[in-house]
């Protein structure tokens, strides 16, 4: 028979239990008072409970410790969900707080080694704690274990079932974790917490909204001074389109907070944001989505102030008319080449950071890739990095864009062409006109066709490119400009995708042949090399063109030149382009895609070409950058046109120079200018 000292000690026990439980009721989700912490502390101190001591001590200096490095946070998506300051738990700024947290889950795991020594109630409390460090931490299955090895050491205990459901929930499994908190207020029907988190839960079925409010108004009734279940009554009026039920709950929620007067460690409700759903109330929008629920009711209150409503209404107006530009080829642009790359792969990706810093130039080097207007038809080739800035630049638009084809699939040749999509399907919603005819070779077909048939902006299925005899129509009008598919040998990231071993074919050259709509008007034909090394057979496959687009790459060490490797891999190198020139003798060779580690060098590379051609002297031989145009007009001869900015065709008749007199300038961002007679530099010879 228990002695009466036992018989107090045990109503001592069950009084702090009590204390206890109703302690954590009161802790709404993501802590307890520490002014309420002290005051239990002072009761199990007088009770001589060195269990309830220790416990509470960790407790204590937990708090203090957290309430100098966390600010609470409420997902305004759905505020009602008891979710902790969980997903701020791995951000850097959280680090203070993470080392808190680590501290008390050791001195909770000490705590339950040694109360399996002396009561089960001990080891019970230790294991809530260490299961609330561990959910507070994002480790919600270990969590759940040191809850339910708890619950076997005292299964009477209702917030370790609450905590259980707690964990449940944030694992996304709000069946298991309304049992939980089921048995929670079965437990201890005064359990106010618990009557909120079963409300939270019903929530997750819209056909169970009615039981939700009948369970915060068990929890009102429980706690009347508690603004939570009032505010997520509120929450679900509004969802159910009941906005004057939900202006009254709102309006009590705000009310009780700013009446009450709680501790800093304390999770009250953010009077501002209470301010900002009454706000949304009363005009039927919801907060934004994971926005901290004070910066949303600044932002909300500034929006006008500031005018960061007019600054959107700018950004937007500017998308809009990027997208609407009136059409230019077929106007005052047309029978044109436009050059509108500068350097090849790598450099235009490279990171100022990694650049030498001796290097001259300008610190952005941009790619590109380059336009064809023909007939009133625009074609796009290769839109690799700053395409979109090169095509504007030059005073075009995606108005401008019929036909898009990439020569292969690397980076420098198809970078953009997601923002080209955009922009032309931006368009389209605009009700402006549509579609883009695609081809594309067989290594772009792969990765892209199906992407571009899913955006509707695509004219048909993308034709795939594949070198042979098979000529492509560009244009609606037959045969005004066609595309051959000629071979290249440059090796793809997608090689052993696309057949296995060295696939030569993916990347593909390209000849256009350009034709006038009258019968007997003179014809153009324009070849691009595209990314190759030499082959003796390359040569053959441009012999008729006019103009030859030829991506020289960089200048192959001398093994190539003194007979150890015949040529440059995978590019044509100086030797390649040479040979190629010699071979394929068109009127005008624009020596293309330059390595930056010839930034300096591309004019003494002009001059070796020039001095190459000299028993051949109708070949033009000129750099490939953007300020390069050439005027491909059948009823002229080939001509360049002026860079300068004061030859504008939208204002004036351009200037074209004849490829004799062209005469290129070396400018400071280590691009070629080409300037007329009219723009001719002072001092320049």
């Amino acid at each position: 028979m228990p002695s009466p000292s036992d018989s107090g000690q045990q109503k001592e026990q069950d009084l702090l239990s009590d204390h206890y439980e109703l302690l954590y009721d009161h802790a709404d989700d993501t802590g307890i008072s520490i002014i309420e912490l002290r005051c239990f502390h002072e009761a199990a101190e007088k009770a001589g409970s060195l269990e309830w001591v220790r416990l509470i001590n960790v407790w204590l200096e937990m708090w203090k410790k957290r309430t100098s490095t966390e600010e609470a946070h409420t997902d305004t998506e759905n505020p009602c969900v008891p979710k902790t300051s969980r997903q701020s738990r791995d951000e850097p700024w959280n680090v203070g707080d993470r080392l808190v947290l680590l501290e008390a889950l050791r001195r909770f795991e000490c705590l339950a080694r040694c109360d399996q020594n002396h009561t089960e109630l001990g080891l019970a409390n230790a294991c809530h704690g260490r299961g609330w460090v561990l959910n507070e931490m994002g480790r919600y299955e270990e969590a759940l274990d040191a809850f339910e090895e708890g619950i076997r050491a005292a299964p009477h205990l209702a917030y370790l079932h609450d905590s259980k459901g707690t964990s449940h929930t944030n694992c996304g499994r709000f069946n298991l974790a309304l049992s939980a908190h089921t048995e929670a207020v079965r437990l201890r029907d005064s359990f106010a917490l618990a009557w909120n988190h079963i409300g939270t839960c019903h929530l997750q079925n819209r056909e169970m909204e009615e039981k939700a409010l009948n369970a915060f108004d068990k929890a009102k009734l429980r706690r009347p001074d508690w603004p939570q279940p009032y505010f997520n009554a509120g929450w679900t009026h509004h969802k159910r389109k009941e906005y004057q039920e939900a202006r009254n709950a709102f309006q009590k929620a705000l009310d009780l907070t700013k009446r009450q007067v709680h501790d800093a460690a304390v999770d009250k409700l953010d009077p501002d944001l209470l301010e900002l759903w009454l706000d949304r109330v009363r005009t039927g929008r919801l907060p934004n989505k994971n926005m901290p629920a004070s910066l949303a009711a600044d932002l909300f209150r500034s929006l006008e102030d500031k005018g960061i409503a007019h600054r959107r209404a700018q950004h937007d107006r500017a998308i809009e008319e990027a997208v609407t530009l009136p059409r230019r080829v077929g106007t005052s642009v047309d029978n044109s080449l436009f050059v509108l790359r500068d350097w090849n792969s790598y450099t235009p990706i490279l990171p100022m950071r990694f650049r030498p810093k001796n290097e001259l130039g300008p610190s952005h080097r941009r790619g590109g890739g380059y336009f064809l207007a023909w007939q009133g038809h625009g074609v796009v080739i290769d839109p690799g990095h700053n395409f979109i800035s090169q095509l504007y630049d030059r005073g075009l638009s995606i108005a401008d864009v019929d036909t898009v084809i990439v020569t292969h699939c690397h980076l420098d040749h198809t970078q953009d062409l997601d923002a080209l999509v955009d922009l032309r399907h931006r368009r389209t919603k605009s009700g402006l006109e549509g579609t883009i005819k695609f081809f594309l070779s067989k290594g772009a077909a792969i990765k892209w066709k199906r992407y571009l048939i899913a955006t509707g902006v695509c004219d048909g299925d993308p034709r795939e490119l594949i070198p042979g005899p098979g000529l492509h129509q560009v244009t609606q009008h037959q045969n005004v400009a066609t595309v051959l598919a000629v071979s290249a040998y440059h090796t793809t990231f997608g090689a052993d995708s696309c057949g296995g071993g060295p696939f030569e074919n993916e990347t593909v050259g390209l000849v256009f042949q350009l034709n006038g709509r009258s019968p007997g008007a003179k014809s153009v034909s324009v070849g691009f090399t595209s990314d190759t090394e030499w082959k003796p057979s390359l040569a053959s496959q441009f012999e008729s063109c006019d103009v030859l687009i030829a991506h020289i790459g960089t200048a192959e060490p001398p093994p190539c030149f003194s007979g150890t490797r015949q040529y440059y891999r995978n590019h044509l190198g100086l030797k390649g382009c040479l040979r190629l020139m010699r071979n394929a003798k068109p009127s005008l060779l624009v020596l293309g895609e330059f390595g930056e580690e010839l930034l300096e060098m591309r004019g003494e590379v002009l001059r070796v070409f020039h001095e190459a051609r000299r028993k051949n002297t109708t070949i033009a031989v000129l750099a490939g950058d953007s300020n390069l145009a050439v005027s491909l007009d059948a009823a002229r001869d080939l001509s360049v046109f002026c860079s300068h900015p004061d030859c504008n065709p939208d204002q004036r008749p351009i200037t074209r120079i004849p490829l004799k007199e062209v005469r290129p300038v070396f400018g400071e961002d280590r691009l070629f200018r080409y300037y007329c007679a009219q723009h001719w530099p002072l001092g320049e010879s």
